[in-house]
């Protein structure tokens, strides 16, 4: 799969379904074939807009399509056995599709046991509705109980699709390590942190009216984490450093802030791809030169700056068990892990 994932969440909310198409016809001619969509984006909207260049590119094949389910179930959500069976064929529908490569559980289900969501997902796989089995936004110690309730099932997690990004590194403490140890790849949502890590946020300087943070800041669109406010890291003095990094990096490598944190994101243990959520088509044509395609990385001097600028506080236990074990204090490059472990 490409590098580079397509999220459409946007797609049937800001980016009507021309311009979706025309951006997906973009993005293949440009070498990617993983997209990203699920059941809840724009009440269905994306997956239609999705299925319906499906069905105008003709080549089901060579596109690896990944959608979620959770949020849109019948009766408020979940991923109870009903819900499970009605959510996949809907959007079977929607995709104009026989089958999805990669079908993810939108989040933690509190109310429906492993073991009763994951036999759902097994025979999904054996009637050939899905290929892989995928999760999101999920704890650590959650992590690990699905991948061992699939161990026992033999139907393997194929993914971990979590936040990551420079400005989100908490995932480091626990998630990665489990996804390393049981050989998971990880695909990173909001990698440019709602917009934060773009570089066009100023000190002392409004956001744009018409951007998502200057939305958020305004209260037209709701706060979440991937809607961060401008108030949430104006007064931090190690975002702005991060940034002052981030834009000296770019200058040497004569590349965007965004291609950087992309970048960095795809240097890092575990990663497999950064999911994009492009709005417009220069956007997207930007996002796509983090590839490595053309042969650029990030220096080892220039992701230890990046690692250093961006290291977050240990909170307890970890700080104390990476202190007192093999894996010691946090090393000078600014890495949380891999320590020790081998991974």
């Amino acid at each position: 799969m490409s590098e580079i994932c397509f999220g459409t969440m946007t797609f049937g909310d800001t980016t009507d379904e021309p311009t979706a198409h025309a951006m997906l016809d973009t993005f293949v001619a440009a070498g990617g074939n993983f997209i990203d969509t699920a059941d809840a984006y724009s009440g269905g909207g994306s997956e239609s807009i999705v299925g319906s260049w499906l069905a105008k590119h003709g080549d089901r094949a060579s596109v690896i399509l990944a959608t979620k389910v959770f949020f849109a179930s019948p009766n408020g959500g979940g991923l109870s056995r009903p819900a499970v069976l009605t959510c996949v064929d809907r959007s079977l529908a929607r995709l104009q599709t026989t089958y999805i490569d990669l079908y993810q559980i939108h989040t933690w289900d509190a109310q429906t046991a492993v073991e009763s969501w994951m036999a759902t997902m097994a025979d999904l796989v054996q009637q050939g509705k899905i290929r892989a089995i995928g999760v999101s936004n999920v704890t650590g110690w959650q992590l690990q109980n699905i991948i061992s309730v699939a161990e026992a099932l033999s139907v393997p997690i194929a993914s971990l699709q979590t936040q990551y990004s420079l400005l989100c590194r908490d995932p480091e403490l626990e998630l990665l390590d489990c996804a390393a140890f049981n050989k998971v790849g990880t695909l990173c949502w909001s990698p440019l942190k709602g917009g934060w890590l773009t570089g066009k946020f100023k000190k002392e300087e409004a956001p744009a009216a018409d951007s998502r943070v200057g939305k958020v800041e305004a209260g037209t669109v709701k706060k979440l984490q991937s809607n961060p406010s401008y108030s949430q890291f104006k007064d931090d003095p190690k975002v702005w450093a991060l940034l002052a990094a981030m834009e000296a990096v770019a200058a040497a490598q004569k590349k965007s802030m965004p291609q950087v944190a992309l970048r960095w994101c795809l240097q890092r243990p575990t990663v497999k791809a950064v999911v994009i959520g492009a709005r417009t088509p220069a956007q997207l044509e930007d996002n796509l030169g983090a590839s490595s395609a053309d042969g650029w990385e990030l220096t080892d001097a220039e992701m230890t700056s990046l690692n250093e600028a961006s290291m977050p506080s240990i909170p307890y236990p970890y700080e104390m068990v990476w202190r007192v074990s093999a894996r010691g204090a946090p090393r000078q490059d600014g890495n949380l892990w891999p320590m020790g472990h081998g991974f």
